[in-house]
C-alpha cells in the first residue's frame, strides 16, 4: 500500500505548482514541496522495513522481496534532488516496476517458506 501512496505522491508532486496556482487541495498543496519529498521518502522505506520484519519472524526466504528495492533508489535519488514536472514522469514509472518486482519477488519467498 505504501508504494501505491508513493505514486500517488509523486503524481500529486509532478502536479504541485498548477494545483497552488488553481487552489486545489491535495496532500501535497498542504504539506508543500520539502515535506511531500520527505513524505515520498517515508513511503519508499516503508516496505523495505516491513520485508526485513517479516524476514525476521517468518523465513529468511521473505528477504528476497528486497530484490525489488533496486527499482526504486533512482526515485528516491530523483525527488531528493528537487526535480519538478515532467521530470517525475520516470519515478512514477519506476515506482511502478519497484512495487511489481517487490511483490513478485516477495511472492516467490513466501512459496520457498510453504
Amino acid at each position: 500500500g505504501a508504494l501505491s501512496c508513493a505514486i500517488l505522491t509523486a503524481n500529486n508532486l509532478r502536479d504541485l505548482a498548477n494545483d497552488l496556482a488553481v487552489g486545489k487541495r491535495t496532500l501535497p498543496t498542504r504539506l508543500g514541496d520539502g515535506r511531500t519529498r520527505v513524505l515520498f521518502v517515508v513511503l519508499l522505506a516503508l516496505p523495505s522495513i516491513c520485508v526485513v520484519l517479516l524476514g525476521w519472524l517468518s523465513s529468511w526466504w521473505m528477504l528476497s522481496g528486497l530484490f525489488g528495492y533496486v527499482f526504486l533508489i533512482t526515485p528516491i535519488r530523483v525527488v531528493r534532488s528537487g526535480a519538478q514536472g515532467m521530470a517525475l514522469v520516470q519515478v512514477l514509472k519506476r515506482v511502478g516496476y519497484g512495487q511489481l518486482s517487490m511483490s513478485f519477488c516477495l511472492l516467490a519467498g513466501a512459496l520457498m517458506v510453504s
